[in-house]
């Protein structure tokens, strides 16, 4: 180290080179020493440099003093003054492990003692990892059956090793021991195999010493959770500091990598624990909540190198109030006099890509880095469709660049192993899409085992991350004449699913710039039309089955503003005006106010009454959000997302025939609706209020 730099000083090779052993997978460093074990091969080995500055000179080979079938012996190595601790996890001598202790005396290493477990369980890699501190060590067995690993604890007291203490953190400990660590009057222990909230997720563990006995204080697991992520893989402490690495990947691949998370163990310094993604969106400006440990001796907060003004803050919670930053990968962290906690999760920040005065036109270029073979499919246009190319069982690339319009461009393809993909698709040019929304949506980029994809942007103004449920069914927002779209002939209502249901109108419905709502809760997108209808002749044709004709799990949701109480159909389930084998989802007039209600059907003409009139009052000249949902044979309805009233079908016989109507039965001018409907959306899931669109 040199003015604060790090210079590479010299290369040191195994003074005995033979097959594939591991000369330097394990080393430790003093003052005054430089230790390097060597195993895999020849029963391993300990090789032992004396440091006089930036020299090192090679001063003993240390070799097990019960040698058998084994090459482990140096795989696991703690070094404290003149007395050195070195694991063997197995050999045919040592079937459950040991390890040995050395000590530099009267100019030579001398092997003192050989310390083996207080119970032999053959396999269960006593000596993987040891940890020594003056007179205390600690040996992981991360194999113990019954136990899923155990930290054994020794003393050396009046000359004499003894066992003091097994930790055992019992069922969520798998591959507990798997390393530990030493630090005076504390002990950390890893369990990287400990299951959460994913399996393989990991733990740590700190001990403090009461009297002669280590006690559990605290247990440490990653504020990034992934499968197979292994948070304490491995370990290292310096300087009242903790640094855990976090294993994310799959043994033995190029794609492996890991987080370094940086820890407190002097209990003095701040920790993140938790925080909320979406709201460290590039563009968005506004509150943020940080939650965490010793907070209140945090002065400054940063994201992205960009200081943010502190609002609130408490040992637990950290308020701030987050300026517009440069979209890219985010890092949050937290300073303090002394210390710096920073958040390992790095945040994918999109910005929103928006059309501009003059309309968009050209060529939109994404750039995606990701760390792992895969497929990848582009789409631009809501009448698009696409299968995205599979990586493994059930896991899939895709993206999805979402243009309310009858564009339908695809880009698809294999992303070859740790290179970046450039994909280029051209952008209409026209005036009438200025202030168009265009949300890019990803489709499950859950194979590349780096996490969320590091995805890169040119020649865009804002783009932001936004998704399309698979369980959305159809989805008609309305906002045709606000992006200038020509009418393809028969249909023109566009459905934003790749089904591509689109809808015929017929007469005359018209857009209105009167809308419930100027951007949708659930989604973010911008809303500046609806549909309404004159209730003489105007309606929509769908020649798709209605969802609710199946016997699955369903939802229907759309905002509603009746102009009039004699126009109720607002939904006819049937291509004609029959009155048999439909859903008809109406309003019923009332002394002032009219009601919501709905019915159906059956294929014998038997009438099924779901909700009854008077039951759910629509105001007229208003909007009003509805949803209705059907969970097995229970009908839910709910208004502004409070649940108004709920139904079972007692014996039910769902309608079986094909094609619906939006302002539906035209058997005379009364039956059909007067006024506007705006962002008919259905699902095939019984949806919570949470997931309405009326919900933020």
């Amino acid at each position: 180290l040199d003015a604060g730099v790090w210079q590479h000083a010299l290369v040191l090779t195994n003074p005995q080179p033979s097959g594939v052993c591991k000369f330097g997978a394990v080393v430790q460093l003093s003052a005054t020493r430089l230790v390097v074990g060597v195993h895999s091969c020849s029963n391993g080995a300990v090789y032992v440099y004396r440091r006089d500055g930036s020299t090192f000179t090679f001063q003993a080979k240390l070799s097990s003093p019960t040698p058998g079938a084994s090459d482990s012996f140096g795989s696991a190595l703690d070094l404290h003054g003149d007395r050195l601790l070195i694991g063997d996890r197995s050999s045919s001598a040592d079937p459950a492990g040991c390890a040995h202790v050395f000590e530099f005396q009267n100019q030579q290493w001398n092997h003192v003692v050989k310390l083996s477990p207080p119970a032999a369980y053959s396999g269960s890699a006593f000596g993987a990892s040891v940890a020594l501190d003056g007179d205390r060590a600690a040996i992981g067995a991360r194999k113990v059956p019954g136990t899923e690993g155990a930290v054994e604890c020794y003393e050396r007291v009046t000359g004499t090793w003894t066992h003091v203490q097994t930790l055992s953190p019992g069922p969520l400990g798998y591959l507990a021991g798997t390393v530990v660590e030493l630090s005076g009057d504390q002990l950390f222990a890893t369990a990287p195999g400990a299951s959460f909230d994913e399996p393989l997720q990991g733990i740590i563990r700190r001990y403090a010493l009461q009297g002669q006995l280590w006690t559990l204080s605290e247990t440490w697991t990653t504020c990034t959770p992934a499968s197979s992520g292994q948070f304490g893989f491995d370990l290292a402490a310096a300087s009242q500091r903790l640094f855990a690495l976090q294993y994310l990947g799959k043994a033995g691949t190029e794609s492996a990598h890991g987080l370094v998370h940086s820890l407190c163990n002097d209990g003095a310094c701040p920790t993140i624990t938790g925080f909320s993604p979406a709201s460290l969106h590039a563009y968005a400006q506004g509150e943020v909540l940080i939650d965490g440990t010793q907070l209140d001796t945090v002065t400054s907060v940063e994201l992205a190198g960009v200081n943010q003004l502190i609002l609130e803050q408490s040992p637990t919670q950290l308020k701030i109030a987050k300026s517009a930053i440069a979209p890219g990968r985010l890092v949050l962290r937290a300073n303090s006099a002394t210390h710096v906690a920073k958040a390992a999760k790095q945040f994918q920040s999109m910005p929103v890509l928006a059309a501009g005065s003059t309309g968009l036109g050209g060529e939109l270029t994404i750039r995606i880095d990701n760390g792992d073979a895969g497929a990848y499919a582009l789409a631009l246009g809501s009448g698009a469709t696409a299968t995205p190319i599979p990586l493994g069982p059930d896991i899939y690339y895709g993206i999805l660049i979402d243009l309310a319009g009858p564009w339908a461009l695809l880009k698809s393809g294999l992303v070859p192993s740790a290179a970046p993909v450039t994909l280029k698709l051209p952008i209409p040019d026209s005036a009438a899409l200025a202030g168009v929304l265009l949300p890019l949506q990803c489709w499950a980029l859950q194979a590349s085992t780096t996490g969320t994809p590091n995805s890169s942007f040119s020649n865009l103004d804002r783009v932001t991350l936004s998704a399309l449920p698979a369980y959305v069914a159809g989805y008609w927002r309305f906002e045709e004449s606000a992006a200038g779209l020509p009418a393809i002939s028969p249909a023109s209502i566009y459905d934003q699913t790749a089904s591509g249901d689109m809808g015929t109108p017929v007469n005359s419905p018209h857009y209105s710039a009167d809308v419930p709502v100027a951007t949708v809760p659930k989604t973010g997108a911008l809303n500046t039309e609806s549909l309404c209808f004159d209730g003489v002749n105007d309606r929509v044709e769908f020649q798709s089955k209605f969802a609710f004709h199946e016997p699955i799990d369903a939802t229907v949701e759309f905002w509603l503003k009746p102009e009039g109480q004699g126009h109720p159909a607002i939904l006819w389930t049937r291509p004609d005006s029959t009155d048999t084998n439909r859903f008809h989802f109406h309003l019923y007039p009332g002394t002032s106010v009219p009601s919501f209600a709905f019915d159906y059907r059956a294929p014998d003409d038997q009438l099924h009454t779901i909700l009854e009139p008077g039951v759910v009052p629509v105001p007229l000249g208003s909007w009003s959000h509805i949803a209705v949902t059907r969970t097995g044979n229970v009908y839910r309805t709910y208004v502004q997302g409070v649940l108004r009233a709920e139904r079972t079908d007692s014996n039910p016989a769902l309608p079986t025939s094909i094609g619906w109507r939006l302002s539906g039965r035209d058997t005379e001018a009364s039956y059909l609706f007067q006024g506007c409907v705006d962002e008919l959306r259905i699902s095939t899931l019984a949806l919570a209020p949470a997931s309405l669109l009326v919900s933020p």
